[in-house]
């Protein structure tokens, strides 16, 4: 397989290679549907952590065969990210995967200086890969979920992660859109400038394995016509593999519009931890998990 342009294609290049997956709050019914369809399909070896009864009750409910995955009973919402991680730690799982637990309880488990799963820079940071009916590729975007307003030394940490991620996807050069409102570099806009900053030293090198282009309004980003019209030229403009957005706010709203309105198709994972994190929300389908989990194996 060479250039992955579908979640579908990314769940066909990881099934058959088991990944051990530890599951941090397994008792949902989405959570316990995404992972077992991911056992069925030979993408990982999973063992959920949570209250083991009310596991198997949904379990059962759903007509599963509890016999794809292991349980560890645990009630206490936060020694059920603790366990999960200490399971990681362990070398009894490969990546982690947050079920029915509170962000912040997952987060932290994974952030303990002492017992998580965080080393170097202790930088994390949320990438969503985005299929978009009307874009002629995967978008790669960061961060809609946990940095709120990076600076400049995150967002090239961010855009690090982001290109390992495309080249996972078997992207050798991704396209990286810096994001703004306007494409002119102005000092009313603290955005544009960072934008302007990273062009810069992308080209002089001293980012490597990107093309990176910005300031970019969303439009130039994503759109040739755009650019046509704007007269602007660039190898980023309307073919952009990665987008980084100036702040939470714009990428999340970016990110629920997509999957709203758009009928996008999302798989999300946190990065920067010695493991992928998958990271979904309550409210994603359980498609959208079971891509998500494809994602981290592919990613291990």
């Amino acid at each position: 397989m060479g250039i992955i342009r579908t979640l579908d294609e990314i769940v066909e290049k990881v099934k058959g290679n088991k990944r051990r997956l530890a599951v941090a709050g397994g008792n949902a019914p989405s959570v316990i549907g995404s992972i077992y369809r991911a056992a069925k399909e030979q993408i990982v070896e999973p063992t959920l952590i949570g209250e083991e009864a009310r596991i198997i009750e949904l379990a059962d409910a759903k007509g599963i065969d509890r016999s794809y995955f292991k349980i560890i009973n645990e009630t206490d919402p936060v020694m059920t990210a603790v366990r999960a991680v200490e399971l990681v730690r362990s070398g009894a799982a490969d990546f982690l995967m947050k079920g029915m637990i509170n962000t912040p309880d997952y987060m932290r488990a994974i952030l303990d200086k002492k017992k998580g799963l965080v080393t170097g820079s202790g930088l994390l940071t949320h990438v969503t890969v985005i299929e978009v009916p009307t874009y002629h590729k995967l978008l790669i975007v960061s961060d809609v979920a946990i940095i709120v307003t990076p600076d400049l030394t995150q967002k090239l940490s961010m855009l690090g992660f982001c290109t390992d991620i495309a080249k996972a996807l078997g992207i050798r050069q991704p396209k990286a859109g810096i994001i703004s409102c306007i494409e002119k570099p102005s000092y009313k806009i603290d955005s544009t400038i960072d934008a302007k900053l990273m062009k810069q030293l992308a080209e002089r090198a001293q980012i490597s394995g990107a093309i990176v282009d910005g300031p970019l309004a969303m439009d130039l980003a994503i759109s040739k016509r755009c650019a046509r019209a704007k007269n602007y030229s660039s190898p980023v403009a309307g073919d952009s593999d990665i987008l980084i957005f100036p702040n939470i706010c714009a990428a999340n709203v970016f990110f629920k519009t997509l999957t709203i309105l758009a009928n996008a198709r999302i798989a999300a994972i946190v990065v920067g931890a010695n493991v992928p994190c998958v990271l979904t929300s309550r409210a994603d389908t359980e498609e959208s998990k079971f891509v998500s989990i494809a994602l981290g194996a592919l990613t291990v």
